[in-house]
């Protein structure tokens, strides 16, 4: 039976911290499938995908597991050139820039220069947050990983465009992660309505079925409250 990873620690000049995905008896599959896919239990990476895709309603936990994915490539891989990419400077910053940095600047491996938004990690790798809406730097530079916050909100020219600039050489092939919700459109179609084969057969791997009660901490009476207070296409969208 092949080992799975049910538990990933985190090192820091300043610390540990350990990653779990389960709480009081309760395991969020879909988020340790994702990042079994990815790592093996070394967390040396595999090769079988070049392109990830994690879905779901609202806390979830996919946000937080392609950061984890990010900052752990960062920490791992020497000199690797990351981008994360969202579509709105607001929401960039107050989301992606906020979250990441609450999480693992902490830690210690990484210093964020502010007016650049780039985190400069100490084994050389740098990661950049940026936006469509606002920076024209993000076509012109290389990358050896490319991650989407909420892809839905992108035009698939945009999407197509950052693909072209996946032409890092550090990891063993450059990778795609993106995530979100999307209901309609051309995310849709490329993530959702196709078979796991036919995702497999283009190199994608992906979760699409994430839910609220997926995560084990949050609690079942939270999300009562938040579906008795929500309409009910709220509820189908951002919580089942």
């Amino acid at each position: 039976m092949t080992k799975l990873i049910d538990k990933i620690l985190l090192s820091g000049k300043y610390g540990e911290k350990a990653i779990i995905f389960e709480n009081e008896g309760r395991t969020n599959l879909n988020q340790q499938n994702y990042l079994n896919a990815l790592f093996k239990p070394d967390l040396s990476l595999k090769t079988d995908f070049s392109e990830f895709a994690y879905f779901g309603g609202f806390r979830c936990a996919k946000s937080f597991s392609q950061q984890l994915v990010v900052y752990l490539l960062c920490t791992l891989y020497k000199h690797l050139k990351t981008l994360f990419v969202r579509d709105t400077y607001g929401q960039l910053e107050s989301s992606v820039i906020k979250q990441f940095n609450d999480e693992f600047l902490p830690m210690g491996n990484y210093e964020y220069a502010t007016t650049k938004r780039n985190a400069n990690f100490d084994n050389k790798s740098f990661l950049s947050f940026r936006t469509f809406e606002r920076d024209t730097d993000i076509l012109s530079a290389e990358y050896d990983v490319i991650c989407v916050c909420q892809i839905e909100d992108l035009t698939v020219d945009l999407f197509l465009q950052l693909i072209g600039r996946l032409s890092g050489r550090i990891l063993p092939k450059p990778l795609l992660l993106v995530e979100g919700n999307p209901s309609v459109g051309w995310v849709k179609a490329r993530y959702k309505d196709v078979s796991s084969d036919e995702l497999a057969k283009k190199n994608i791997f992906a979760i699409t079925n994430g839910k609220t009660s997926d995560n084990p901490f949050i609690s079942e009476e939270y999300i009562i409250r938040v579906r008795n207070n929500s309409p009910a296409w709220w509820s189908a969208r951002y919580l089942d």
